[in-house]
Parts: structure tokens; C-alpha cells; sequence
């Protein structure tokens, strides 16, 4: 089955299990789980550099294992429509639409104030100690966590680099969504997410989620953190707690629009 490409990016905790929730009662459509498919594209193409396939540069055949990467992965799925949640940078977009120049490529972009984000993973990390950063003995206390997540390279930074280069450079094939947008007016940002993709509208049941799963494989949350990836039956406005989450010095230091210095 052929199929455009959609991705999936974003800020985390911004609504992309919501979603895949949401989605997930159109057998038509799914939304996946963070999956390695951009990572493994993006790989294929850097060992065209590798001293192996440089010493018998057979591009054909190379070229040939890129270029149906993405049918080959999804061959065995139902869906007539699949968003790949997927980790992006600019080059990978770059690439993308060098090896698929034929093809429709779009994206969804997943929004959510990044003291918001902040605050919620702190949030969770109070509240559960299995949470993956309560595992690191060097980020003993909140201010340590926030530096490690809002570092240069960190995911979150990334992930903003990347909404920057979406809305300058792909703005026309890109649906950006506000996570608290999509709490409190689902069913108007689930149309908008189908008029985007031309794809028929369904009527989804906002009262009635269940767990996300792909092909019923559910989210390992325990890499993570217990209840990391929880979906909650209703969908309910999400309300915005960074200045009682975060402390004081926390929430003023990642306020700023330049944090390189922090």
C-alpha cells in the first residue's frame, strides 16, 4: 500500500499520546508511538560515508533499500493513513524531500509553552519515583533536572529548533497544533487535522478514550516512569501550573527568550 508521509513532532508531554488516542477509533488512521523510523532512514543514508560502502559504492542498490524504506517498514499495517511520530531535525527534513521528491510529504507540529513542559515532567517527577530522571544521582534536585532538559542538546531544545525550521521553512506542508487547543476544543482541531490530511472525517467519542496502542503493543512506561504515557478517558482543558510547579528562580531563568547563558 502506498502511502504520503506524515509525521509527527513536537514538544514532549504536548498531546502526542492524546492523540494517537483520539486517532486511534479510526481504524482508517493511527497516529504511532515514538518510533525509529526517521532515525533509521537518517542512518541508512550516513552509511553511504562509511568506509564499507565507499570502498564498493554500489548506490543503485542503496539508493534502491532508501528509497522503499518506508513502504517496506509499514507493509504489514492495516491503516490507510499512518503519523509517524518521529524525532526531526532540519537536515532530516532536508533529506526527505531529497530522496522523496515525488512524494506528499506533511507534518504536525505539536505546541505547548516549554515552562509548561517543564513543569510537567517536574510534576511527574515528584509525584513518581520510578521516573527516569529520578534515576540520575547528578540531577539531585529541580534546577539540576531543568538545566539537563533544557541543555543545547537536550530533546527539548531540539524539538523547538525544529518547530522554528518548520515555520520558516515548511509552514505550507505543516499543520501546527496548541496542546491546550486541543484539550479544551478536541473535536475542532481533529477536524482541522483531517481537512489538512483530505481525509474523510470521523466522529470521534471524546468521553470514551482507551490506552494508546499500535498493532496492540502498548508503551513500555516503565522506561520512563509508571503512568508517563496515561490516558485519561475524558478529554478535559488542560490548566497551565509552571509558576506553582517550578520554583521561582527556575521559571525566571527559562522565561527568557535567550537561555543560551543558563
Amino acid at each position: 500500500m502506498k502511502r504520503d508521509l506524515i509525521f509527527l513532532t513536537g514538544l514532549p508531554r504536548a498531546g502526542h499520546t492524546l492523540l494517537g488516542s483520539i486517532l486511534q477509533q479510526n481504524k482508517e488512521i493511527t497516529s504511532t508511538s515514538q518510533l525509529v523510523t526517521s532515525t533509521i532512514f537518517d542512518t541508512l543514508i550516513n552509511f553511504k560515508l562509511s568506509e564499507i560502502f565507499v570502498s564498493y559504492p554500489d548506490h543503485n542498490s542503496m539508493n534502491n533499500v532508501i528509497h522503499n524504506f518506508f513502504d517496506m517498514y509499514f507493509e504489514k499495517w492495516k491503516q490507510k493513513h499512518i503519523i509517524q511520530r518521529a524525532t526531526l531535525t532540519p537536515d532530516i527534513i532536508g533529506r526527505l524531500h531529497e530522496y522523496f521528491p515525488t512524494k506528499n510529504i506533511k507534518f504536525i507540529a505539536l505546541e505547548r509553552d516549554p515552562l509548561e513542559v517543564l513543569a510537567s515532567i517536574i510534576k511527574f517527577c515528584k509525584k513518581e519515583q520510578s521516573a527516569w530522571l529520578n534515576a540520575y544521582r547528578e540531577l539531585e534536585n529541580d534546577y539540576l533536572k531543568c538545566k539537563f532538559l533544557m541543555n543545547e542538546k537536550g530533546f527539548i531544545r531540539t524539538e523547538e529548533m525544529t518547530l522554528k525550521y518548520l515555520k520558516e521553512k515548511e509552514s505550507k506542508n505543516t499543520l501546527f497544533i496548541d496542546y491546550y487547543n486541543l484539550t479544551k476544543n478536541p473535536k475542532k482541531e481533529i477536524d482541522r487535522l483531517y481537512n489538512f490530511l483530505n481525509i474523510k472525517k470521523f466522529k470521534h467519542d471524546f468521553k470514551n478514550l482507551k490506552e494508546f496502542k499500535n498493532n496492540n503493543i502498548p508503551y513500555n512506561s516503565y522506561v520512563l516512569g509508571k503512568g508517563f504515557y496515561k490516558t485519561y478517558p475524558t478529554v478535559k482543558p488542560a490548566k497551565k501550573y509552571a509558576k506553582k510547579v517550578l520554583d521561582k528562580s527556575i521559571f525566571q531563568a527559562y522565561n527568557k527568550k535567550d537561555r543560551k547563558n543558563v
